[in-house]
């Protein structure tokens, strides 16, 4: 749904919505400024978003605004992704490979009502580099040590206890590998350097638009059970506003 048709559609609201109601809902969708902003109070937006217009005016309100801002920025974005105002995936190129700098989806799978704003940045640090090698050395300790729980069967081909085996082997080989290639990087590449320098960039950008800092998110942390095949290369952080999850998304090299 354009701009035009969103304002017509709002017209229908007068009487339904107050004035400063009205004139808000009109800069949101004139893009003055991001919905996310704190223009109005979360119990305002609490009760606006029953209403199916809300949904759709924010929907046009965050995906164009966050590709407005990223258009600013010269020769970052090389693939755009959209689907109506349902969803939002911006790419930019980085040495020949894409990286993704953000996304909106208005599908929840969370079934949380407007939908998920992700937003992505690279940091380099060795910190996080060495607490994933001691996190792999460790389920490697562990793997190494497991024993089969289930009888050999002599003659038998397949069963319970070969096909723990393969996949008990199969999985030490992925954590071998991905130990050799932690190991085996020895400085930033240019990708990598370029990759920090843009992801950083729209971040910063995104965060300032919708008057959010570092510091508005929490560690959004896999359960218990989980916790120790959660990589220490990527975090997840999370922002939680009336109807909408902002999710912030770092990877660690």
């Amino acid at each position: 749904m354009n701009k035009e048709e969103l304002k017509d559609k709002l017209k229908k609201y007068r009487g339904i919505l107050n004035d400063s109601m009205i004139d808000y809902l009109n800069s949101v969708i004139e893009l003055e400024f991001s919905i996310i902003r704190e223009y109005i109070s979360n119990e305002e937006k609490e009760k606006l978003s029953e209403l199916d217009i809300y949904k759709e005016i924010a929907n046009y309100n965050i995906n164009n605004r966050a590709l407005n801002l990223i258009k600013t920025k010269e020769n970052i974005i090389d693939t755009i992704i959209k689907n109506d105002d349902e969803e939002l995936r911006i790419y930019a190129d980085i040495g020949g490979s894409s990286i993704i700098l953000f996304n909106f989806n208005s599908i929840s799978q969370e079934n949380f009502g407007i939908g998920n704003i992700s937003l992505y940045r690279t940091i380099n640090s060795i910190e996080q580099t060495e607490k994933e090698i001691y996190r792999i050395i460790s389920m490697l300790d562990f793997l190494y040590n497991e024993k089969n729980p289930y009888p050999h069967v002599n003659n038998v081909y397949g069963g319970p206890s070969a096909n723990w085996a393969l996949n008990h082997n199969n999985k030490i080989q992925q954590y071998e590998d991905k130990l050799r290639k932690i190991q085996e990087k020895i400085e930033l590449t240019d990708k990598d350097k370029k990759e920090i320098e843009i992801t950083n960039m729209i971040h910063e950008l995104l965060l300032e638009d919708y008057g959010l800092t570092s510091d508005s998110f929490v560690e959004n942390r896999l359960p218990k059970r989980a916790i120790h095949e959660q990589s220490e290369l990527y975090k997840r952080y999370i922002k939680k506003t009336p109807k909408i999850n902002i999710k912030d998304n770092i990877k660690y090299i």
